[in-house]
């Protein structure tokens, strides 16, 4: 894994002023890293798994409604976002010619008490499994995050290699702000390393 990929804590604490330039994408995946000079990025039509969204194994599969909090934050941040059909939030950043972007889940879980949601943005995508090379350098990549790491989500026969970033589901501004980052710059540095594409 290329030093690249190697997260910077200043990277990931981008001002608001920068999220108040976003436009309204629909809930499909678009892509590329943000920085302080993200534009409105136009709707892509790439379809990318939106990680844990799927209910766990015993629960209904009834889609869940789009979380107030969710918005009520986003707002704040004065990010603009599509609402997809699973009650998921998309939001899309443009810069440097590069597109990206992010979920933020309005499913939830609970463990020991505290309600985790997961925000991730996805990197790229294998047909069948990822190679056990490429496994083994994003899990020692893992070792090396200070928020968030890698996952692998499979989709309708393919394997997409996203990243997730779990914060509490009432996360202040500058938590839900700086697991964005992550996400974000973490997805689109490994995509243009991986593909030199610009598709999620």
């Amino acid at each position: 894994m290329k030093k690249t990929l190697m997260p910077v804590l200043g990277l990931l604490l981008l001002d608001q002023a920068a999220f108040a330039d976003q436009k309204a994408e629909t809930a499909k995946p678009a892509a590329k890293p943000a920085t302080a000079t993200e534009k409105a990025a136009a709707p892509k039509t790439t379809t990318t798994p939106q990680a844990a969204q799927k209910p766990a194994a015993g629960t209904p599969a009834a889609a869940p409604q789009a979380d107030e909090r969710v918005k009520v934050a986003l707002d704040r941040l004065k990010l603009k976002y599509a609402i997809g059909d699973r009650g998921t939030y998309s939001v899309v950043f443009n810069v440097d010619k590069r597109r990206q972007t992010i979920f933020v889940n309005s499913s939830t879980q609970e463990f020991n008490g505290t309600e985790i949601r997961l925000v991730t943005s996805t990197a790229f995508k294998v047909d069948g499994n990822l190679p056990v090379e490429k496994a083994n350098a994003l899990l020692n990549d893992n070792n090396r995050r200070k928020l968030g790491g890698w996952r692998v989500v499979g989709n309708n026969g393919a394997n997409y290699v996203v990243y997730a970033v779990q914060v509490p589901a009432n996360a202040d501004d500058n938590l839900l702000r700086t697991a964005i980052a992550a996400a974000m710059q973490s997805a689109d540095a490994l995509e243009l390393e991986e593909t030199g594409k610009d598709e999620y």
